[in-house]
Parts: C-alpha cells; sequence; structure tokens
C-alpha cells in the first residue's frame, strides 16, 4: 500500500503535478517524528496528538549530579509516557508498541534518543520503527 508524504504542497496539486507516495514503513515513521515534534495539547482537534519533547528543550537545570540525573529521568518518563499515548490513540497501524527514551548526552550537548518498538499490522513481529536523538 501506498501513501501521500504530507504535508501536501498544494502548489503540485494547482499545478495538476503528481504528489510523491511513499510506503507504509516510511509513512509510520513520518507519522511517529510528526507526534514528537508535535507539542502536547497544541491541535484543539486532537489534544492527543503530540508529546511533551519541546517543554523540555533548553530548561535542563545545572545543578549538582545527583539531582541532574533525577531530572533527566523524570524528563525520559514524562516524554516516554506522553509519546507511548499518542501513538497508541494516533497510529492505528501500529501495536504492541514499547517507547525507549534515554539519556544521550555526550560532553555539553544535552540530548536524549527516542526508539519505538512496534508490530506493523499485518506483520508477525515487532521491530524499531522510529528512533532519533533530540536536543534538550
Amino acid at each position: 500500500m501506498r501513501y501521500y508524504r504530507t504535508p501536501i504542497d498544494f502548489e503540485i496539486l494547482k499545478e495538476k503535478r503528481r504528489v510523491e507516495m511513499i510506503d507504509l514503513e516510511k509513512s509510520i515513521y513520518e507519522n511517529i517524528d510528526r507526534i514528537i515534534w508535535t507539542p502536547s495539547g497544541s491541535l484543539p482537534y486532537n489534544p492527543s496528538f503530540g508529546s511533551t519533547l519541546t517543554r523540555y528543550f533548553k530548561v535542563v537545570p545545572n545543578s549538582k549530579k545527583g539531582k541532574k540525573v533525577r531530572w533527566r529521568e523524570q524528563i525520559c518518563r514524562d516524554i516516554k509516557e506522553s509519546i507511548q499515548l499518542s501513538i497508541e490513540q494516533n497510529e492505528p497501524r501500529l501495536d504492541e508498541i514499547e517507547i525507549f527514551v534515554m539519556d544521550a548526552t555526550q560532553g555539553y550537548e544535552e540530548s536524549i534518543s527516542v526508539t519505538v518498538r512496534g508490530r506493523i499490522i499485518g506483520e508477525r513481529k515487532p521491530r524499531v520503527v522510529y528512533s532519533g536523538t533530540f536536543p534538550i
């Protein structure tokens, strides 16, 4: 099955050119990426769409190491829960969903990594369907 790449460039439609099509795996990847980058609650018609990731950009406090580690753990837990809920409600082509959010900080670059495993409906086994690293 083929899907339209989104967002659709309406200039292409006006010019009556073909809209780019993508496969199922790429469509799921793009939808998860959109969920992760969309702030939770920012779509009034679908408040379940989005995650809390952008809420944490550049707000990790500079404090004692132990407090900072706990703060990162809380951030990762909150982001994981928001992504899990949104994917369960907004990506019907996946089930058996597992979200992994981990601290990926290297040196002074504060970041987290997000990996999504799930079973694409119609397939037998779950697999990684999304992976990315984000600055915080």
